[in-house]
């Protein structure tokens, strides 16, 4: 079984023309799933094959058109990384320099809301 789960923003690989067509790439917008259509922020990859996805790219397609998740790319650095923990950076220095800002930031805004 593969824990995958597709959610809303993430970005896909996904055929067009009912599967038949060439393979694409665009971020999901929404997912709708079961019958009348109830939207759902994100879905299991084992259970993916019955909804119906928005793209940002102007179409929509079945969820058996989908072939792939793409994982997440570092903003700075370029390379692509798991993105298992809601980080949205890799571990190259400079990442790791706006995690140290992120974090300074957040406790300056803690420290502001105790006084």
């Amino acid at each position: 079984m593969i824990n995958v789960t597709i959610k809303i923003g993430d970005m896909v690989e996904y055929r067009r023309d009912w599967g038949r067509g060439g393979y694409f790439e665009a971020r999901v917008m929404n997912i709708e799933v079961g019958s009348p259509r109830q939207e759902v922020s994100e879905i299991s990859w084992e259970d993916h094959e019955e909804a119906i996805f928005i793209m940002n790219d102007g179409h929509w397609c079945s969820g058996y058109q989908i072939q792939a998740v793409i994982p997440p790319f570092c903003p700075y650095c370029g390379e692509q990384f798991e993105d298992e923990e809601g980080r949205d950076r890799c571990g190259c220095p400079e990442s790791q320099k706006a995690r140290d800002l992120d974090r300074e930031l957040d406790e300056i805004s803690a420290r502001r809301k105790g006084e």
